[in-house]
């Protein structure tokens, strides 16, 4: 039984949960596991933990999802796009030049010295392109993969060798998970 005291307390003198996501290993490569946890005075109680397909990309009832062999197609056709990682713990999006190979991973070439660490960690990192179809609606294409430093023979450094003259690294994302969308 609950004393009157405790009854009482007003909402705003209770400690509230701090709740937290987080990666937890497994072994799919398609896919996140988010658990959620709250702390209290007592320390950690999980609260639940899902399983999210990254395959399957959350769509709107306004947007059309592209085919894989459509997202390659317009990353193909791209020359710049954005490098999504981890930047001092933080998240950021610095620009790289990008070419499809073999139809199965990016070469990125970039000077910023936060993509070079993040291939030598092996991290994983996502690219993303948009843009605007001919009837002026939007599409935007993601690529995550873990990354690699590229070995001078398993790269065409004729593609890149303007950017590596000047300083540029080349790193390879294989692509791992590939969605796109067209938003109408």
């Amino acid at each position: 039984m609950r004393s009157q005291a405790t009854s009482t307390v007003s909402a705003e003198s209770r400690p509230q949960p701090k709740i937290e996501r987080g990666f937890v290993p497994t072994r799919r490569t398609d896919a996140l596991v988010v658990e959620v946890v709250t702390r209290d005075p007592s320390g950690y109680a999980k609260i639940g933990c899902m399983l999210e397909d990254m395959a399957q990309t959350s769509q709107s009832l306004s947007s059309e999802p592209f085919t894989r062999d459509k997202c390659l197609t317009l990353l193909d056709q791209a020359e710049v796009a954005r490098v999504l990682l981890s930047k001092g713990g933080l998240p950021a999006a610095v620009p790289a030049r990008i070419e499809l190979s073999n139809l199965d991973h990016l070469v990125i070439s970039s000077r910023e010295k936060s993509v070079l660490l993040a291939a030598r960690r092996r991290d994983v990192i996502s690219v993303q392109i948009d843009g605007l179809d001919p009837d002026d609606n939007t599409w935007s294409v993601t690529a995550t993969g873990i990354a690699t430093l590229a070995r001078e023979d398993g790269v065409d450094a004729d593609l890149f060798k303007r950017t590596v003259d000047c300083g540029a690294t080349l790193v390879i994302l294989p692509l791992t998970v590939v969605t796109g969308q067209r938003s109408r």
